[in-house]
């Protein structure tokens, strides 16, 4: 086995396909993993089957590679991987890539797929953010993203031009339940996020389906603190958001804004923070709850953002006055 350099202990058992090279398995003991877009100048342009998988069956078949990123390296073990970086080149990926990796919780792809397996992240139960850089291409990754994974997820979709667009997509699933008595399956939907889920129009994101799913998710009671999110994140980064979608979201904030401010101060996210502050002038007695919960959880950047907010008077809207 060839032993060299690279960015993180990966070790990897491949085979040349016509196009390039397919990543037969790969593992590794350390928490971030960045897949290597080539192997001695052959691109990698397969994830096989089972590649990253924590429990899958074995594979000795193929030539193998070690990558050095560091010389303390413990087990190789994937069910302790947390973020994978996926290259530009990969344009496949086969069925149960990452099966049982139950810590994995980020992975950055681009949007270059010609073929995608069933169940590529089964059992990956703490996966719930994306980083998809897309291409010139039909942009079809992000609706393949949506329909395998039901749990909440959020995408950040980074434009060839620059523009960025992040995307909440609320827990979903479709079930079939039996019904014994009458000897009957009954079809089910659990959570709030049916329309999000399927806002693509022939595999394509549509912006416009995306908000209009806003009132449905509402009906059917969506966690407000989900709610915020969507709202936040559609008026922070609004590629394709109408006039009619940017005032629902901003009614819905202004209505009580404490929710995404807790939100935002929960997953320290300072842009958001600002962001809030001025969009919603919220009143000083939120202010004060939003400060003591970012007290309590030690965001002392979150604390200062809105004590200075306090300090200069950021609720003049909600001032109330009393004749006497």
């Amino acid at each position: 086995m060839k032993t060299v350099r690279g960015s993180c202990n990966l070790r990897i058992l491949y085979e040349k396909n016509p196009e390039g090279i397919t990543v037969k398995r790969a593992s590794s003991s350390d928490e971030e993993v960045f897949v290597p877009d080539n192997i001695e100048g052959v691109p990698i342009t397969q994830i096989g089957d089972y590649a990253f998988s924590a429990e899958g069956p074995s594979c000795e078949e193929g030539e193998e590679i070690l990558y050095l990123g560091k010389p303390d390296a413990g087990d190789f073990d994937n069910s302790k991987i947390k973020k994978v970086f996926i290259p530009e080149t990969v344009r496949s990926f086969g069925s149960y890539v990452f099966y049982n990796c139950y810590s994995l919780g980020f992975v950055e792809l681009y949007d270059t797929f010609d073929s995608w397996g069933g169940s590529v992240f089964i059992n990956c139960l703490e996966l719930h953010d994306f980083k998809l850089n897309m291409t010139e291409g039909p942009e079809i990754t992000l609706f393949r993203i949506a329909h395998e994974i039901d749990a909440e997820f959020e995408a950040e979709c980074i434009y060839p031009d620059g523009k960025r667009m992040v995307l909440l997509f609320p827990e979903y699933r479709e079930m079939y339940e039996e019904n014994a008595p009458a000897r009957q399956f009954d079809y089910k939907i659990f959570g709030s996020g049916y329309g999000h889920h399927h806002s693509f129009n022939d595999r394509a994101f549509s912006p416009l389906d995306y908000d209009a799913s806003w009132d449905g998710f509402l009906r059917m009671e969506g966690k407000p603190e989900t709610a915020a999110r969507i709202a936040v994140n559609r008026l922070m980064t609004p590629v394709g958001l109408t006039p009619k979608a940017k005032k629902q979201y901003e009614d819905y904030l202004r209505t009580d804004p404490y929710p995404a401010l807790r939100d935002s101060v929960r997953r320290r996210d300072m842009g958001a923070v600002s962001f809030l502050i001025k969009k919603t002038e919220p009143s000083a007695e939120i202010l004060s709850r939003v400060c003591s919960f970012a007290r309590d959880n030690k965001n002392t950047e979150a604390l200062a953002v809105l004590m200075n907010a306090m300090g200069n008077g950021a609720a003049p809207r909600r001032s109330k006055t009393f004749d006497f």
